[in-house]
């Protein structure tokens, strides 16, 4: 069921001014006399109606955490827990080290569990395992594990982390060889939302769509959209999505590959893999202009005009099979100030379930000037 379709519910009237219209209306029926504005007995009823109308909004608002598209921090938790689904929690990000010596020696040089590198000297991370160089060689990749969880052990690019806390004899450098993935903060409402809607359907053992879907986001909160498909009788292709329109990091689709291969999940005719979204690029060309009636404030309108050309190279990558729209792009420009917009690229592309389209690099976005209305 899509929740955004219900229309919307209230279990008291919480306007203020039918409490107050009643109150009063009541106490002039009973006692037979007009309160006029500034009439003392007026004022305290008014007083009462507001205390009143306050309570009504409290009953309102606690009443609808009793209802899925309304609840919200712990009152969602608890309708989670009527489906036996929990809220992910935070993850740490991970990556692979290499350790490097000077040169070959003729002893076993080990990586203790724990061992802990940085970037900065604020922000750890740790061995997972043991690990060891042995004879002869000169390296070892040991895959490592941030210490603190969150987002904020992501994207530190290949060489960054070059910082050997603990130190090892004969080690004479470290580095990670991969990107930083796979921290991600509490999974939001929203996301949490989304799948104790879908969660009744994990309980077929027929493997529908939307079960599919429900274990796939259960994998890892940076997940944001999905698509299944079946090209062929028993096959199942799960296509994901990371936030920010990224293609997924190997970790990933590992988690993904993990919980979707359970054999209490995945139907036993079912052949499941894990595949990358096709990227289609696009050239972001455009020219726009502004009003003359806007020229006092043209530094304004402009930063306007370059948000909303961020918003739609964000909304464009966001959701797997969303068609490239350059209508989108016009509508967001024009809102945000621009007189008129002449786009050259991108042009109008319908994709596929499993295709996103990125911007490419190669952005032109041209202030040309302003016009009469």
């Amino acid at each position: 069921m899509n929740l955004d379709s219900l229309k919307e519910v209230s279990f008291v009237d919480d306007d203020t001014e039918n409490v107050r219209q009643n109150i009063i209306t009541t106490y002039e029926g009973i006692t037979g006399r007009s309160l006029a504005p500034a009439d003392p007995e007026r004022l305290f009823l008014e007083s009462l109606a507001v205390i009143i109308g306050q309570q009504k909004v409290l009953i309102n608002k606690t009443g609808k955490q009793n209802l899925l598209a309304y609840a919200e921090n712990e009152n969602l938790d608890h309708l989670g827990a009527l489906v036996e689904t929990e809220r992910l929690p935070e993850q740490p990000a991970k990556t692979t080290m290499r350790f490097s010596l000077a040169q070959a020696y003729t002893e076993v040089i080990s990586i203790l569990q724990g061992t802990r590198v940085s970037p900065d000297g604020k922000l750890f991370f740790s061995a997972d395992e043991d690990y060891q160089i042995d004879v002869g060689n000169t390296s070892v990749e040991v895959p490592v594990t941030c210490q603190t969880p969150g987002e904020i052990g992501n994207n530190y690019l290949p060489g960054q982390i070059i910082k050997l806390v603990d130190t090892i004899s004969f080690v004479k450098e470290v580095s990670n060889i991969t990107t930083t993935s796979g921290g991600a903060d509490t999974e939001s409402d929203s996301a949490y939302r989304l799948r104790i809607n879908e969660a009744p359907s994990r309980f077929s053992t027929a493997g529908p769509e939307v079960a599919y879907e429900y274990f796939v986001r259960s994998a890892h909160q940076d997940i944001s959209d999905v698509t299944i498909s079946s090209p062929n009788p028993g096959e199942v292709e799960i296509c994901v999505l990371e936030k920010g329109g990224k293609v997924p990091s190997q970790e990933i689709k590992d988690a993904v590959n993990s919980i979707v291969s359970d054999k209490t999940v995945r139907p036993l005719t079912d052949k499941v893999s894990v595949i990358d979204p096709e990227v289609i690029n696009y050239d972001l060309n455009v020219q726009y202009y502004i009003k003359n009636s806007d020229l006092s404030n043209a530094e304004s309108v402009k930063a306007s005009i370059q948000t909303a050309k961020d918003n739609f190279i964000t909304w464009q990558k966001e959701k797997l099979g969303r068609d490239r729209s350059p209508d989108i792009l016009n509508q967001l420009l024009i809102t945000a100030g621009a007189k008129r917009v002449v786009i050259n690229s991108p042009d109008y592309l319908k994709l596929t379930s499993t295709q996103i389209s990125i911007e490419n690099e190669n952005i032109t976005f041209t202030y040309m000037g302003a016009e009469d209305e």
